[in-house]
């Protein structure tokens, strides 16, 4: 791997949870050529957000949010960010006991690689703020649902109707998932 990480190189993508793909690259690289040194001339946060975060709950049902990652502006490091996309996605299929789960891990694993506290912010579906632009399906959530999921069928949209046919009535629901991946 190259000095700054997978950036241009072509690499696998983990099938499970790797911290260890995360990247560091060293602030003082960059800020010594524009002669930074010492107490900062600034102050601040790199903002960074994921919108299609995914992992499954211990259950197995896929569960999604979108992320926002706060890193400090004098944190010793910073994160590559193909290796951050790496990362990200290697929580995927991994099972988690809650959303506050993923959200400390997240937490806790940034922070150790970028030198200082990283502040993230997991915006689930139902509290999806209306600055993301993030427009509601219609219909019942379905993933809502207490489910136990062994398959899911994985499509980027909402998934819609289903028409059954019982004791000689036809029964119609609207249906949606919130399954980003």
């Amino acid at each position: 791997m190259s000095l700054h990480g997978p950036l241009g190189s072509q690499v696998a993508y983990p099938e499970q949870y790797s911290p260890d793909v995360l990247h560091p690259i060293p602030r003082l690289d960059g800020r010594s050529r524009l002669n930074l040194q010492g107490d900062l001339p600034f102050a601040g946060v790199d903002i960074w957000n994921a919108y299609e975060m995914s992992w499954l709950n211990e259950r197995g049902k896929p569960l999604v949010a979108c992320g926002e990652f706060h890193f400090p502006a004098d944190s010793p490091n910073i994160i590559e960010s193909k290796s951050f996309k790496l990362y990200l996605n290697s929580f995927n299929q991994g099972r988690w006991a809650s959303t506050d789960a993923v959200q400390k891990t997240l937490q806790n694993d940034l922070s150790a690689a970028c030198g200082a506290p990283v502040t993230v912010v997991l915006h689930r579906p139902a509290a999806w703020p209306g600055g993301l632009g993030i427009d509601a399906c219609g219909g019942s959530v379905w993933m809502s649902w207490t489910l136990k999921c062994a398959i899911i069928n994985q499509t980027p949209r909402c998934w819609f109707a289903t028409t059954t046919v019982s004791w000689r009535r036809v029964i119609t629901a609207t249906c949606c998932a919130h399954v980003a991946r």
